[in-house]
């Protein structure tokens, strides 16, 4: 007996106890050896642009990328951004972004408090709106035959305000999501603004995203149900211009349009996104909202 408690406290004195670093928060916990690689260039990129991060931003990051790859929807999207992290630095690195990952994002006139990781992003309605890294012409070149193509935005809150949503503007024709505007519409317009398609809703909070397929089909889906379509919606339109968020990126001119006033909790841009895709990527977003402590629409 005396010899097996000897050599059970010498095999404790000896070994080596490898305890895994975890980030925990109210949503859940993941280990450091087991984040999706994703996470971690996403945390390297945010110290590389003077920003931190917080245990609960890692939690909802890494349960996004797992998510969207293990329901086959991480191919379809080559930008997205949770809003997430500490400071306004650390905003300008997307968690993903396939098509130009060494440029920031760049926020015009936006401040520190315009930002809380547990609330998301306000805009001004004034002069406050971001250009992402990404370009139309980038996402246009995603599909090489119907140039598909994909704007999603997660809205915490928000009313009817004359303020645009994303987008860009060519001199002539917009693409953009415009959620509830002042007389409460919802629009996607793909390309040619007299085929974009309008929706009745007042005050629309929680997923929106806007999906242009072809030429004869675009469909605009709110929490992951499709409230409108177009059969007419036109050819869309290669841009160099990159993606305004809180307004639309009037041809690189840094003037504002029309910025918008609503809380947002992230966007993303990329293909096509089928109707049964749907319903999986809302349900995605909603859970990374709570995860982050934000409202779960």
């Amino acid at each position: 007996m005396e010899f097996m408690i000897l050599a059970r406290r010498k095999f404790i004195k000896n070994i080596s106890i490898f305890v895994p670093t975890l980030f925990v928060c109210s949503g859940g916990a993941v280990s450091l050896s087991n984040l999706h690689p994703g996470v971690a260039s996403w945390m390297a990129l945010v110290k590389s642009r003077s920003g931190n991060y917080s245990g609960v931003s890692i939690v909802a990051n890494d349960f996004m990328l797992k998510a969207l790859v293990s329901q086959g929807l991480r191919s379809s999207i080559i930008y997205l951004t949770t809003y997430t992290g500490l400071g306004l630095n650390a905003i300008k690195a997307p968690l993903i972004n396939d098509s130009d990952p060494t440029t920031p994002d760049s926020p015009q006139q936006l401040d520190e408090a315009d930002f809380d990781e547990t609330v998301g992003l306000t805009g001004n309605g004034t002069n406050e709106f971001m250009l992402v890294a990404t370009t139309q012409t980038q996402i246009y070149n995603q599909d090489a035959t119907n140039h598909s193509f994909t704007y999603g935005a997660y809205i915490c809150s928000g009313t009817n305000q004359n303020g645009f949503g994303m987008g860009v503007y060519n001199g002539s024709d917009y693409i953009y999501l415009y959620i509830s505007n002042g007389t409460g519409t919802t629009f996607f317009s793909t390309g040619i603004s007299g085929n974009q398609i309008s929706v009745a809703d007042s005050a629309g909070t929680g997923f929106y995203c806007g999906s242009y397929n072809t030429t004869t089909d675009a469909k605009l889906y709110k929490r992951g149900v499709q409230i409108g379509s177009s059969a007419t919606p036109g050819a869309t339109y290669s841009s160099g211009f990159h993606v305004g968020v809180l307004d639309v990126n009037n041809q690189e001119s840094l003037v504002p349009v029309a910025p918008s006033t609503k809380v947002w909790g992230g966007h993303m841009l990329g293909r096509g996104i089928s109707a049964a895709n749907q319903l999986l990527l809302n349900d995605i977003w909603k859970r990374t909202m709570g995860i982050l402590g934000r409202p779960v629409i």
